[in-house]
C-alpha cells in the first residue's frame, strides 16, 4: 500500500500539463462503461427495469413542494395517514431536481453518470489496494455483467459509490486520527445515511479493519504490536465517527432500528425477486458462480498475505450474496478487488524469484507507471458534458420513456380520466409507475415498499394476483372500483368470471370495472 502511494505521489509531481488531457485507466473504464451501457447494455430498459424510480421522483417532488420531510404516507389509499419515513429523502430530492430539469432522459443520464463513477471508483480502489492493472482489466467485463442485475435508477447506485469510497479511505488510513478525519467520517456517513440505507455496510467495513488490527498480533507473533495497536485505534475511531454521523438524519435512531427490524424479520420481502436466494446451478448463473469463486479464493489468499480485514469483508460479501440476489453486485464491486489485490500480493510474496512472476510483476509495474502518468480531467469533463447533452437531447426527450410492454403506458390516459377517489387495483410492479403518472392526483393500492407495509399486508398483493384460496374476501375488503391487470393473468379471468367487464384493453393491459 505504501509503495503504491509513493508511486502515485511521484507520478503527480512529474506529470506534465498535457497528461491532464488524456484519460487514465480509471477514466477509460468509466467511459467504456457508458459506451457499453448505451450501445450494447440496453441502458434505458435496465435503468427502468422496475417502477420504483417513479415513486422516488414523486417523493422528491413532495419534499420540494412542501419544504419538509414526509412523516406519513400519502401514496397508498390503504395506508394513507399512517406513519411513514422517507429513508432515502436526499437521493429522492436529487432525483426530483434532475427530473424537473430534463424529465426521464435527464434522470437516466444522471444515473449513467453514477454508474460511470462506480466503475471509476472500482478501478481506483484496486489501484489503492495495490492490485495488478492486468488483473483489473481481465476481470472488468465479468464485473460489469455481475452488476448489471441492479442497474436500476434507484438510490442504491449512489450507495455503491460510497461503499467503494469508504474502502479507499480505510486502506489509506491507520496513522493518526485527527480533527479533519473526524469531520470527514462524520460528514460522509451523515450524507450516506440520508441518501441510502446501505450505510451499515460501511460501518461494518471499518469495524472489520479495527478487529483485524487487534487480532493480528495474536495470530502472527512477528507482527508489530505497536503499529497494530495504533491502526486499531484509528479504525476504531473511524467506526465510532461513522456510527455517530449516521445518526444525523431526520429520523435519528429510528432509521437504524428500522434496518435492524427489517433484517431480523425478512418475511415482508418473501417472494420479492431481488430478495430471493440465488440459484448457483442455473445455466445463466455462470457469472455469479465465477464471482463467488473469485471472492472465496480472495478470502483464502488474504490470510496468506496477512490481510485479515480483507478476509472478514470478503466473508460478509460472500455470505450476503449467497443469501439474497441483491447482494450479488457486491461480489463484483468488492469481492473481485479483494481477489485481485490478494492475488497480486501473494504472487509478489511467494513467487517473486520465478521467471513468470518476474515477467508478470514487471509488466504490471510498467502498466501502472504508464497509467499514473495520466490524470484524465479533460475526458472526465467531456463525459459529463456528453451525459448532460444526452439527457437534454430533443430526440431522447421524445424517444425515451417507460416500456409499454412492462408498464400501462397505453392505459394511463383512460385511468387519468377516472375520479380522483377511484380505487384502482394493480400489481406492486405497476404501482410506482401509476404514482409517477398520477403525480399525487390519485392514490394507488400497494407499491414495492414492502418494508413499510409489512409481511401480512404485502402478502395480500400476491394472494390476489395469483388468486390463491381466500383471495376474494381480501379483494372485496378494499372496495376497488377498477382493476389494472394483464389480459391473461389469473386475476383477470377470476374477475371476469365474477362479472367484472372490460372498460379498456390494449395489447398488453386490461382495465376491468364491476
Amino acid at each position: 500500500m505504501q509503495h503504491t502511494a509513493e508511486q502515485q505521489q511521484q507520478a503527480v509531481e512529474a506529470k506534465p500539463w498535457s497528461a491532464w488531457l488524456l484519460p487514465d485507466l480509471r477514466m477509460v473504464g468509466a467511459i467504456l462503461l457508458v459506451v457499453y451501457a448505451l450501445v450494447r447494455g440496453n441502458a434505458v430498459d435496465r435503468l427502468l427495469a422496475d417502477s420504483d424510480p417513479g415513486w422516488h421522483v414523486r417523493v422528491g417532488d413532495w419534499i420540494l413542494r412542501n419544504h419538509a420531510i414526509p412523516r406519513t404516507d400519502w401514496m397508498s389509499f390503504v395506508t394513507a395517514g399512517r406513519p411513514w419515513h422517507a429513508w432515502e429523502w436526499l437521493a429522492e430530492l436529487i432525483m426530483s431536481v434532475v427530473h424537473s430539469w430534463a424529465g426521464l432522459p435527464g434522470l437516466l443520464a444522471f444515473y449513467l453518470g453514477v454508474l460511470a463513477a462506480v466503475f471509476w471508483m472500482w478501478i481506483h480502489l484496486q489501484r489503492t489496494l495495490g492490485s495488478s492493472p492486468i488483473l483489473v482489466c481481465l476481470l472488468a467485463a465479468p464485473v460489469v455483467t455481475a452488476t448489471q442485475l441492479h442497474w436500476i435508477a434507484r438510490p442504491h447506485l449512489i450507495g455503491w459509490v460510497l461503499t467503494l469510497g469508504v474502502l479507499v479511505l480505510l486502506e489509506r488510513g491507520g496513522s493518526r486520527f485527527r480533527i479533519p478525519q473526524v469531520l470527514l467520517w462524520v460528514s460522509l456517513f451523515s450524507l450516506w445515511a440520508n441518501l441510502h440505507a446501505s450505510f451499515p455496510l460501511g460501518i461494518q467495513f471499518a469495524a472489520a479493519y479495527c478487529a483485524a488490527s487487534l487480532v493480528k498480533p495474536w495470530i502472527w507473533k512477528d507482527a508489530n504490536r505497536q503499529e497494530c495497536r495504533q491502526r486499531a485505534q484509528w479504525y476504531g475511531l473511524a467506526t465510532l465517527c461513522a456510527a455517530a454521523g449516521s445518526l444525523i438524519n431526520p429520523y435519528g435512531i429510528q432509521l437504524h432500528l428500522h434496518i435492524v427490524d427489517f433484517l431480523l424479520h425478512p418475511e415482508a420481502v418473501k417472494g420479492v425477486g431481488e430478495w430471493l436466494q440465488p440459484d448457483l446451478f442455473r445455466v445463466e448463473a455462470g457469472q455469479l458462480a465465477f464471482a463467488v469463486a473469485l471472492t472465496a479464493v480472495g478470502c483464502l489468499l488474504s490470510i496468506r498475505v496477512r490481510r485479515l480485514e480483507w478476509m472478514l469483508i470478503g466473508l460478509v460479501i460472500l455470505l450476503t450474496a449467497l443469501r439474497v440476489i441483491r447482494g450479488i453486485p457486491m461480489l463484483g464491486l468488492v469481492g473481485v478487488p479483494l481477489f485481485t489485490a490478494s492475488m497480486t500480493h501473494w504472487i509478489r510474496q511467494e513467487f517473486s524469484k520465478s521467471g513468470w512472476a518476474k515477467w508478470f510483476l514487471g509488466l504490471s509495474e510498467e502498466v501502472q507507471q504508464f497509467d499514473l502518468s495520466f490524470k484524465g480531467i479533460l475526458p472526465g469533463a467531456l463525459l459529463v458534458l456528453y451525459l448532460f447533452a444526452w439527457g437534454r437531447d430533443p430526440v431522447n426527450q421524445q424517444r425515451i420513456g417507460w416500456n409499454p410492454v412492462r408498464y400501462p403506458v397505453g392505459a394511463w390516459k383512460y385511468l387519468a380520466q377516472l375520479p380522483d377517489d377511484a380505487r384502482i387495483y394493480s400489481a406492486d410492479v405497476h404501482a410506482g409507475y401509476l404514482t409517477y403518472i398520477f403525480n399525487g392526483r390519485k392514490q394507488i393500492f400497494l407499491d414495492s415498499r414492502s418494508d413499510f407495509y409489512g409481511a401480512a399486508l404485502f402478502s395480500q398483493v400476491m394472494q390476489i394476483w395469483d388468486t390463491r384460496p381466500g383471495w376474494r374476501p381480501v379483494f372485496d375488503r378494499y372496495h376497488f372500483t377498477h382493476a389494472l391487470v394483464y389480459p391473461r393473468a389469473p386475476i383477470a379471468k377470476a374477475l371476469r368470471d365474477a362479472g367484472w367487464k372490460p372498460v379498456y384493453q390494449d395489447k398488453f393491459f386490461l382495465v376491468l370495472a364491476p
